[in-house]
């Protein structure tokens, strides 16, 4: 239970794109090139460390528009580098994310720890540009995190509702696919409400909050490598609850 009282940290960043950022490299050393719009910034810590290890790559060779809404590409790509996912499928599970996208082999990499949309044309769409929404976000980890400790076991449908109406004023706007993930988030501290107990499911993450926390989650070693080669629960990620 360590980690769950580590990740109380995290509750803050809660309750509120393909260019890399590193020049080419010349043996094996890495030349990483300024992002101007960090410094000074309060995010600034976090985003430089994972910069340097790889896991954050500016929207451009000297930008990383920290206040901009981090995409869902964006944030499966945060994931799996911080997870160390791999897509081992050569397989197009999106009709939206073809093989020539940048984002590709990240989001097959997550894709079992993403929701996905189904498509008028028939499949399904990944919405790569879309924001990610705190209940994406809290989905997400809940899913790894789950992947790594097995002692974490998802509320039931009737429990989750239980805890959510009485802790959130909004519940009713969290999808019920998705309420024993947010209400398992809640019963392990992962998150929580703003000062009139609201969840506020739609609000999208920036890509500065992203990248505190999952820094916060580096930072206290929480982090361990995932299997690639497995697959997590897919009620969430067979889901088709909406398309936005």
């Amino acid at each position: 239970m360590k980690k769950w009282i580590v990740m109380t940290a995290i509750v803050s960043m809660l309750s509120m794109s393909a260019v890399p950022a590193f020049a080419a490299t010349s043996g094996t050393v890495k030349v990483k090139l300024a992002l101007d719009d960090v410094k000074g910034h309060w995010a600034q810590e976090a985003i430089d460390a994972l910069v340097d290890k790889g896991i954050l790559q500016g929207e451009d060779d000297h930008h990383f528009h920290p206040d901009k809404s981090v995409s869902r590409e964006a944030f499966a790509a945060m994931v799996a580098r911080t997870f160390h996912l791999k897509n081992t499928s050569t397989i197009q599970d999106f009709n939206d994310v073809g093989p020539k996208r940048w984002s590709f082999d990240v989001i097959e990499a997550t894709k079992d720890y993403f929701d996905r949309f189904k498509s008028l044309e028939g499949g399904y769409n990944f919405e790569p540009v879309l924001g990610a929404k705190r209940e994406d976000v809290t989905v997400t980890l809940v899913k790894v995190l789950m992947k790594q400790d097995p002692t974490l076991v998802l509320m039931d449908a009737a429990a989750a509702d239980t805890l959510l109406t009485t802790t959130f004023t909004d519940t009713a706007s969290i999808p019920e696919v998705l309420r024993p993930y947010v209400a398992t988030a809640v019963q392990h501290n992962l998150i929580q409400g703003d000062d009139q107990h609201r969840f506020h499911p739609n609000v999208t993450l920036t890509r500065a909050e992203a990248a505190t926390l999952l820094y916060r989650l580096l930072k206290n070693n929480v982090i361990v490598d995932v299997p690639a080669d497995t697959t997590t629960d897919s009620t969430v990620t067979g889901s088709t609850y909406g398309t936005n």
